[in-house]
């Protein structure tokens, strides 16, 4: 019986994985979470209630863990507190880190291994208490923290955009609803740029095996597609939905005008050239393991069945649809 603590294990990610492998029989899990998210999940699984970045997460040092499973460390502060404490008392940890620890500006079509360059950062940085404020320079801090660890047996998932079943960030769903429900949609650079995803089943399934994993290596980019076009994305997703929308190219001149920023304003587009500057090597991850990744149509096609049954809310990322018609209309009325 494998001892597995799971740090994260109730939002997204987290709930995926612990759905997958709560019932082997040959598994004993404990949570470790606030007690705050989603606590009415997994009533029959054993819990550590605490927030991670204060003193509570010590309570995780004083038993003994086959396997540690990290989603939910942002700050470095909580590996410099528990890490040290765990020497002794841990067989394994995985840490799902991100691709966002990569220093990947200005390297159009250049493919990314998990050897790139990460980002540097300062004291400053790293120290500063917002989660998601120089994403990547903690991340890559609490990555360097493990490394530092010679005795510890360790594995870290870096995946890409994560998308699928509660997916809380709404990043591709806002492509699933605006392409479901809106006859025109307003897309950059005609869908050129080039992107890969990580599905979340698909990462929850290499998660499961890298508890179990006899040889590995330290460090996986775990993008469980190949790299497409944003194009053959939203040619997907109206597949699956049988729709067939009017797309409305979104020149870079429009963008600046209204003062609208990639990624936030236009999810999974990072910039409004139609540069391909994230694309990232898989092979290892695909070497290593055995799991068998979902065809993306499929991965797709999931996706749109589950935002089908919550009836497709509103998602939370992106312009507003009002803002998007003004900036159709005129763009319609420039040609």
């Amino acid at each position: 019986m494998k001892n597995i603590l799971i740090l994260g294990g109730t939002n997204f990610i987290g709930r995926v994985f612990t759905e997958l492998i709560q019932t082997e029989e040959n598994y004993n899990i404990t949570l470790f979470h606030r007690g705050t998210t989603n606590t009415h999940l997994f009533p029959d699984l054993q819990r550590i209630t605490g927030d991670r970045y204060t003193d509570d997460i010590l309570e995780i040092a004083k038993k003994d863990w086959d396997i540690i499973v990290d989603i939910s460390c942002y700050l470095p502060s909580s590996f410099e507190l528990l890490i040290p404490k765990l020497k002794g008392k841990v067989g394994r940890y995985i840490f799902i880190s991100t691709m966002s620890v990569f220093k990947i500006l200005n390297n159009e079509n250049q493919l990314i291994d998990e050897h790139f360059e990460k980002f540097s950062y300062s004291k400053s940085q790293i120290q500063d208490p917002e989660k998601y404020k120089f994403y990547g320079e903690k991340k890559t801090a609490c990555e360097d923290i493990l490394n530092e660890q010679d005795w510890l047996d360790k594995i870290i998932l870096r995946p890409a955009l994560v998308y699928g079943k509660y997916d809380h960030t709404d990043r591709m769903y806002y492509w699933i609803h605006r392409i479901n429900k809106f006859q025109k949609t307003l897309i950059p650079n005609g869908g050129k740029e080039r992107l890969n995803f990580t599905f979340v089943e698909d990462l929850a399934a290499i998660m499961r095996e890298a508890i179990d994993i006899e040889k590995h290596r330290s460090h996986y980019n775990v993008m469980t597609h190949d790299i497409i076009p944003l194009s053959q994305l939203y040619d997907t997703i109206a597949m699956v939905a049988k729709k067939s929308p009017a797309y409305v190219h979104l020149p870079k001149s429009t963008a600046e005008k209204h003062e609208l920023s990639p990624w936030q304003d236009i999810p999974l587009c990072t910039n409004f050239e139609g540069k391909s500057i994230a694309l990232f090597d898989n092979k290892k991850v695909k070497s290593d393991f055995k799991t068998a990744f979902t065809p993306f149509k499929e991965s797709i096609l999931k996706t749109f069945n589950y935002y089908k049954k919550l009836r497709f809310p509103e998602p939370i990322a992106g312009i507003s649809r009002s803002k998007e018609e003004q900036i159709i209309e005129e763009i319609i009325l420039s040609k």
